[in-house]
């Protein structure tokens, strides 16, 4: 839904109580790792105005484990991915003119916690991959750790940083 002014991103959730919840399932890719705990369902929402896209999470984190990993391998820290198809051409790959895939860690990078996430390009002619963290000044996250197997998480991704997007009623 469009919400006119701007959400507050403190970690509290309460400000979302009134935006409907998506569900989210697992996708592992390259089938089942041996280890891997994973919740069969999380709730996500989201929410745009003028300015950007903004997302809410509560998630349940079921190994008890808060990890903070650095931005070479930011898919193995706690933290959420969100995929843009700016113009629903669903390519699968990131190189692709209008898909984007940002991340979000519930607390910074393991040894810059200062980055808040970041995005991962990939140059689809050289299939070369770049995983880029950024700070506050680019994007925005909030989070507040419940307890070790609970947290939540807001965040707000700015429409300049999405490539091609055609906003249109």
């Amino acid at each position: 839904p469009f919400v006119g002014s701007e959400i507050k991103l403190n970690g509290d959730l309460a400000e979302w109580k009134d935006i409907p919840s998506q569900i989210m399932r697992p996708y592992i890719e390259g089938g089942k790792r041996d280890g891997l705990k994973v919740a069969d369902t999380q709730y996500m929402k989201v929410a745009w105005n003028n300015a950007g896209f903004y997302f809410a999470f509560d998630f349940q984190d079921v190994d008890g484990d808060i990890r903070r990993v650095k931005s070479a391998n930011f898919w193995e820290g706690d933290g959420t991915e969100i995929f843009i198809d700016a113009l629903n051409v669903k390519d699968k790959l990131r190189g692709a003119q209008a898909i984007q895939q940002f991340w979000f860690w519930v607390d910074g990078e393991g040894s810059n916690p200062a980055n808040i996430g970041g995005e991962a390009i990939v140059d689809k002619a050289t299939k070369r991959h770049a995983y880029v963290p950024y700070t506050a000044a680019k994007m925005q996250r909030a989070s507040k750790i419940i307890n070790a197997n609970h947290w939540a998480m807001e965040c707000f991704i700015p429409f300049e940083l999405i490539k091609n997007l055609d906003l249109q009623p």
